[in-house]
């Protein structure tokens, strides 16, 4: 019995201490560039202008620091060959979608990180295999019930194959451009 109230006691104690803390959100790091001189408001500003012109901004967080592009859509054959892919030869939907952070490091320099994703477009192939279960006694596989919560966007399956590190090189190269360009060092991703 007492084993069992320590070992609950120590359950609430961690889960607690887990409440009052907030961990960052985990980021998927991209192609860096440190800035010396500028601060991250001069690099998040030279990073939402390099990145208007080719691309749309879906989200813009300037507490956070945070840039998301709207999804490019494109057809080509690139990143990871798939079986159909050999069976029934063509190109595939693509699309890219772009994300930039900027932060401070504990040493005062500004850090910008570009991610550039390419995505292939799977619902496809993830809807045949849904569809062969879906003969079964289990409701929650029937399609009208999978599909009766979610929007379009929502069940489309886009998965991400490869990233394009020429396009993140050539935005940091704008931002290095716009934001401090005598102040910057390249950093390898």
């Amino acid at each position: 019995m007492t084993r069992t109230a320590a070992l609950l006691a120590l359950l609430l104690l961690i889960t607690a201490g887990c409440a009052e803390q907030q961990t960052p959100v985990p980021r998927e790091r991209g192609s860096l560039a440190v800035f010396e001189t500028a601060g991250p408001d001069e690099v998040f500003t030279a990073a939402e202008r390099a990145i208007r012109g080719p691309y749309d901004l879906a989200e813009v967080d300037r507490t956070t620091q945070f840039l998301r592009t709207v999804p490019q859509e494109f057809r080509g054959r690139e990143g990871q060959e798939r079986i159909g892919d050999r069976i029934l030869p063509g190109e595939n939907l693509y699309r890219k979608v772009v994300t930039i952070h900027v932060d401070r490091t504990g040493t005062g320099q500004t850090v910008a990180s570009v991610r550039v994703e390419v995505q292939r477009f799977d619902t496809p192939a993830v809807r045949a295999f849904a569809y062969q279960r879906e003969r079964t006694d289990y409701p929650a596989e029937q399609s009208a019930l999978r599909d009766a919560t979610v929007d379009a966007e929502q069940r489309n399956v886009w998965t991400t194959v490869t990233r394009d590190r020429q396009e993140e090189e050539r935005i940091l190269q704008e931002i290095r451009a716009l934001a401090a360009p005598e102040t910057t060092q390249p950093t390898e991703s």
